[in-house]
């Protein structure tokens, strides 16, 4: 998956938020320079979790040289999760208990999704979300910046049985993002009456050389 421009722009929305919460946060208390703790939760290990956080850590620089007149400064308490769900959990929890972070921007996964959509309902903060998959309204706290990428399988799906075909190989990334994305597209493929006869999931690791 590359982060192309329209997720720049998804990320720039996403820090745009967290600054209207801390200047809502923050407005009627002391004017002195205040810093306002945000956890990310990402697996830095992975090439998308460490392109998001480039994108979110140049982009709030950016906007601090240009509005150096704020008297709040979001500072970012980075956490790799490593890929494992649990962790997650985890380690939202150490951020909120240790930190006191006020938001956290994370759930890369529908998985991460489950466990945090609760937990910032009950913590009462905002967790700004990175999952393509789409989210119910019943978690006020849980807030989606991404686009609801679920849509372009629907397009997919019109396209192949105009050329009338009935059986497809699908081919996605092994992470937890490429195993929802196989998923939501096989549901599509599904009320057009197309079968998918395999299913290939590749290793992030994997070269450009076949074997």
């Amino acid at each position: 998956m590359e982060i192309n421009g329209r997720k720049r722009t998804n990320l720039l929305f996403l820090i745009l938020m967290l600054l209207y919460f801390q200047l809502h946060l923050k407005a009627h208390e002391d004017p002195s320079y205040k810093e306002i703790p945000v956890g990310v939760i990402l697996d830095m290990g992975s090439r998308v979790g460490k392109i998001i956080h480039s994108c979110i850590t140049i982009t709030l620089s950016e906007f601090y040289k240009v509005n150096s007149h704020y008297q709040t400064r979001i500072v970012l308490h980075n956490r790799d999760i490593q890929g494992e769900t649990l962790h997650a959990l985890h380690t939202a929890f150490e951020l909120l208990e240790k930190t006191k972070v006020q938001a956290i921007i994370g759930s890369e996964s529908t998985a991460e999704e489950t466990f945090l959509k609760v937990l910032g309902d009950e913590a009462r903060i905002p967790i700004l979300s990175l999952s393509p998959t789409p989210s119910s309204n019943k978690h006020p706290y849980f807030l989606q910046v991404t686009q609801d990428e679920t849509t372009q399988f629907n397009g997919i799906a019109a396209m192949a049985e105009s050329f009338g075909w009935k059986n497809l190989i699908v081919i996605c990334e092994n992470t937890g993002n490429g195993r929802d994305m196989a998923t939501f597209m096989a549901n599509a493929f599904r009320e057009k009456n197309i079968s998918i006869t395999f299913r290939s999931l590749l290793p992030t690791s994997a070269s450009y050389e076949l074997v």
